[in-house]
């Protein structure tokens, strides 16, 4: 298999063909609350924006990136990965590159609006807070993906059913870790990447939780490593 043709391939196949057209989508649907607070007297606010397109984004990237591997589960994928132990190393580098590269679409896209709206109507922009949120949208897909690979090798859930799972890991813990993370005596779970890496947390996080976040992503991606070389697909 020569590497830099198959990841060329998936990378067009999952990213330009299919993600960024979704992200482009919710990025222009963002600057709608805020532009109505505009026309309707208020100053214009950059923060409402981010603060849309945080909310839009932490939902947004995991269902994208975890519908890869649901994707993939439906086609024949696995007679040209499988069949070698090099194959299933590439097809594990291979969906961690197209996060990684859905994460650099989603945070640049983000930066890319602000800066413009920066130089048309002089609002202020935090680059400190958009740097650490570029480092957040960076790790917020690899999180979920390889959570979802691992729910894939280990549990065996696949379609839909690891869609369920995705959506209540994305949505209904963080919520139930910001209830009742502190009254169970559990306040470190407000450090975890479930709630530093979701619309309640996102943006809130220092660069060194999330150094611990990308540590998270980095074992279970050894893990998931591990497993899928001792599977006889």
């Amino acid at each position: 298999m020569k590497v830099t043709a198959v990841l060329k391939q998936d990378i067009r196949r999952r990213i330009f063909r299919f993600s960024v057209s979704y992200l482009m989508m919710f990025a222009i649907l963002g600057l709608v609350p805020p532009f109505l607070n505009y026309f309707f007297g208020d100053m214009f606010d950059v923060n409402d924006y981010i603060s849309a397109m945080n909310f839009i984004n932490s939902l947004l990237l995991p269902i994208l990136v975890v519908s890869f591997v649901v994707d993939d589960q439906g086609s024949r994928i696995s007679d040209y990965y499988f069949k070698t132990r090099q194959g299933r190393h590439l097809y594990l580098f291979s969906l961690l590159i197209c996060g990684l590269c859905l994460g650099l679409s989603a945070g640049f896209l983000l930066i890319g609006v602000c800066a413009l709206l920066s130089m048309v109507l002089s609002v202020a922009v935090s680059w400190k807070v958009l740097t650490v949120l570029l480092a957040s949208y960076i790790l917020l897909p690899l999180f979920y993906l390889v959570l979802g690979i691992t729910m894939y090798l280990f549990f065996h859930i696949q379609g839909v059913t690891l869609t369920i799972f995705n959506l209540v890991f994305v949505m209904i813990v963080p919520i139930l870790i910001n209830i009742g993370a502190s009254t169970i005596g559990l306040g470190i779970l407000l450090q975890s990447p479930f709630y530093i890496l979701t619309f309640l947390g996102m943006g809130s996080g220092t660069m060194n939780e999330l150094f611990y976040c990308l540590v998270s992503i980095l074992v279970l991606y050894g893990i998931n490593h591990w497993k899928i070389q001792r599977i006889d697909f």
